[in-house]
């Protein structure tokens, strides 16, 4: 599929995929070298909630999902009407082949049965970006796509909170995924891009296609994006998700509705954001370094798997001061993201 290209959106995918491969690390090497509390407090925010809470590195996930909806939403706003049920068969496909890579992906170097693991990041994307074109398709209404985001979010709260608890072995997402996953669980008991996760997160995915539809709308009347519908939106998202918090929390790895309302609203102020920055202000050099890792998040995901991780497990695991273990991992995505600027001048992209 593709689409008008928005620097905003691939600007924003750019910076989430920068802290996947390879800027968490820096930072939590740079914490460990120089002890600096703002390093501390940095690197902190860049690991994942052991159980209930959130942090910023919880919300990498979800703005990747955020952002397929929004690129979906792109594509929906420019086909006709009866050009719409082929987006769903593209959608289909593309989400069995995400569960394929995502497969391989989980994998990395070490290909065995034992080792099978069929739920993954990629597979999530892919199966609630299925789920939402289907939905955007037959509920063109940007009301009743809303509404349907509220009906996912109190299904799945209703589903957890009344069949099962919200501990690892007991939750309704360790029962399902037991129950339909073959291989292993991430989770032991449970997976936490599993079953479940895949019908709730679906809220995200489609709450990302309706912000798209008011972007798509803007620039295809070559105006800039109002973005205090986002920002609104966003606020309203928190508050609610800060009053719900402590009577049922948000918990990443149960996709609970409180982690999806909170993510939402993550989303939502971080795009409006990037918009203002980039689209608005015009700020050439920032966006055009995200923009080149964006534009091939795919290859650049796929890429560190295979050639950065392992490099990057051995400086972690070896006796290297972390100030040099920072420098090299800093060198190693400097040389990758030139490769990804090359292919960015020449137009080649990996997309499915």
């Amino acid at each position: 599929m593709t689409h008008q290209r928005i620097q905003s959106v691939d600007a924003l995918r750019g910076f989430d995929m920068f802290w996947i491969v390879g800027g968490d690390f820096i930072v939590h090497s740079l914490a460990a070298a120089t002890s600096l509390p703002v390093l501390g407090q940095i690197s902190a925010q860049l690991r994942h909630t052991a159980w209930a809470g959130v942090t910023a590195y919880d919300l990498v996930l979800p703005l990747f999902m955020f952002l397929a909806g929004v690129s979906l939403s792109l594509v929906l706003e420019r086909v006709s009407q009866e050009q719409r049920s082929k987006v769903i068969a593209d959608t289909a496909k593309r989400a069995v082949w995400l569960l394929i890579l995502g497969v391989f992906y989980n994998w990395g170097w070490e290909i065995s049965f034992s080792t099978l693991r069929v739920a993954s990041v990629l597979g999530l994307i892919g199966v609630t970006g299925f789920f939402t074109a289907c939905i955007m398709v037959f509920f063109a209404s940007t009301r009743a796509c809303i509404a349907i985001v509220v009906l996912i979010i109190g299904l799945s709260t209703l589903a957890q909170l009344s069949l099962g608890d919200l501990s690892a072995a007991g939750s309704l997402n360790a029962w399902l995924d037991q129950r339909v996953l073959p291989g292993r669980l991430y989770g032991g008991s449970y997976d936490p891009e599993g079953v479940f996760s895949a019908f709730s997160a679906t809220s995200i995915t489609l709450s990302g296609a309706i912000a798209g539809q008011h972007l798509m709308r803007a620039h295809i009347r070559k105006r800039v994006c109002t973005t205090w519908p986002l920002f609104t939106s966003a606020a309203a998202c928190l508050v609610v998700g800060a009053l719900v918090w402590p009577y049922y929390p948000p918990i990443k790895q149960l996709c609970t509705g409180t982690f999806d309302i909170i993510s939402i609203g993550a989303c939502l102020c971080l795009l409006g954001i990037f918009i203002i920055v980039f689209d608005r202000f015009r700020i050439r050099a920032a966006a055009t370094f995200w923009t080149v890792i964006g534009s091939n998040a795919l290859l650049a995901y796929l890429g560190a798997r295979y050639a950065l991780y392992p490099v990057y497990k051995i400086a972690a695991d070896s006796n290297w001061p972390a100030l040099a273990s920072a420098v090299l991992v800093a060198g190693l995505m400097a040389s990758a993201w030139l490769g990804l600027f090359y292919l960015y001048r020449q137009q080649i992209f990996l997309r499915l």
